[in-house]
């Protein structure tokens, strides 16, 4: 992102001893290869936003792994959806080249799908169950109403942050939160050079904001992969 190999090395080593690394290195079932579709499906959108013909077809393709990986990942489909309008109505040249030398991967992006389906018939569709009950159950505590489930996204950003950085305390988590998004905003106004970079991050970073409104259990599990960012 930045052609910097400091801070590449520094993010790599932030990531590999943070609390959510080593929490999904231990964990035996479906979130350890999500946390890496997540990174490389928002790499796909770097490379959208860099004029990469690739980029879209890496994203459709990685994205069924994803929602394989963790059902609820269904939402990035938003950004799927998103790029592609983009491309067909601002830069239809790089969709056109994006088919023509990638067709392969637009075909290969039915394989997690056809595993999807297969998994769902074996299992009496338990995934299109559960997925229904997550946006349909109401958990302890929980609210019809949007304001509510905003400020629970909002709680668990400064819970990722309290358990990453301020050996779980909250309070000190929220002024590091608030800290950091004013200084994004500050960056973003007088960096002209890595505007770019710094809205991606910062989309990057609040993306699962989309599924909030949807899930009525307050998984807490939903802010995979927005770590990295």
């Amino acid at each position: 992102l930045f052609n910097n190999e400091k801070i590449a090395l520094l993010s790599s080593l932030f990531m590999a001893v943070s609390f959510e690394a080593v929490q999904y290195a231990r964990w035996l079932s479906n979130p350890p290869p999500a946390l890496l579709t997540t990174a490389i499906f928002f790499y796909g959108l770097w490379l959208v936003w860099n004029k990469k013909p690739v980029g879209l077809p890496l994203m459709l393709f990685i994205w069924g792994f994803s929602v394989d990986f963790q059902f609820f990942l269904v939402y990035q489909i938003v950004f799927v959806i998103g790029v592609f309008f983009y491309l067909l109505f601002k830069k239809k040249e790089i969709l056109i080249r994006s088919f023509k030398s990638f067709y392969w991967l637009y075909i290969a992006s039915i394989v997690p799908w056809v595993f999807y389906i297969t998994a769902e018939l074996k299992f009496g569709f338990q995934g299109i169950r559960a997925l229904l009950g997550f946006m349909t159950k109401h958990g302890n505590g929980s609210n019809p109403s949007i304001f509510p489930k905003l400020m629970n996204f909002i709680n668990s950003l400064i819970r990722n942050i309290a358990v990453n950085l301020t050996g779980n305390d909250k309070q000190i988590a929220f002024y590091l939160l608030f800290i950091f998004i004013g200084y994004v905003i500050y960056l973003f106004i007088i960096k002209k050079k890595f505007r770019g970079i710094i809205l991606f991050l910062l989309v990057w970073f609040l993306s699962p904001v989309i599924i909030y409104p949807l899930e009525k259990n307050y998984s807490y599990f939903l802010n995979i992969g927005n770590l990295y960012p």
